[in-house]
């Protein structure tokens, strides 16, 4: 009996190992090359180096809704994105987004590896400051500054519902 019982707390050991292996993303890459889910953005699989050596440099596969987007070059201590690369589709344009997405991995590796919107990202982590890498939306709020995009809208066709995953 005690020989079962030790083997059913290793299974159940390894199971949770397991659960966290295939759940847990790091789109923070070292290397977008070593992503092909990423890399399929960039034209003909080709990096710019422009800005790699950046201090600094983070490199994101953006995703949400558990897919893949678009990919980023962030200059962290500039909090701005240095490019994004993702694939252009003809579209009949798409409306502007008004919410603000910010990348937890940004604010704290640990933290989930989609895009979220920094409301409801600030109300799951109160106190927590989430522009210390990164721009929010506040940073813009009467700056004279436009937001800018990084995967606009009107590049890919699609339901309302896809293109608002895209706005960043």
């Amino acid at each position: 009996m005690h020989h079962l019982l030790l083997i059913m707390q290793t299974l159940a050991t390894l199971h949770v190992l397991v659960s966290l292996l295939f759940t847990v993303h790091a789109d923070v890459v070292e290397r977008f090359e070593d992503v092909p889910e990423c890399l399929k953005y960039f034209y003909k699989a080709k990096v710019p180096e422009w800005g790699a050596s950046t201090p600094g440099a983070a490199r994101l596969c953006q995703r949400f809704v558990n897919r893949f987007h678009f990919a980023t070059l962030y200059d962290t201590n500039h909090r701005i994105a240095v490019y994004s690369a993702y694939q252009f589709e003809p579209s009949s344009g798409g409306g502007r987004e008004n919410r603000w997405f910010v990348e937890p991995q940004l604010v704290n590796e640990s933290w989930q590896a989609e895009m979220k919107d920094g409301y409801w990202l600030g109300m799951d982590y109160p106190g927590v400051y989430l522009g210390e890498k990164q721009a929010l939306n506040e940073d813009y709020t009467n700056s004279g500054f436009d937001r800018g995009h990084l995967n606009p809208n009107g590049h890919h066709p699609g339901s309302k519902d896809q293109m608002l995953v895209l706005y960043h």
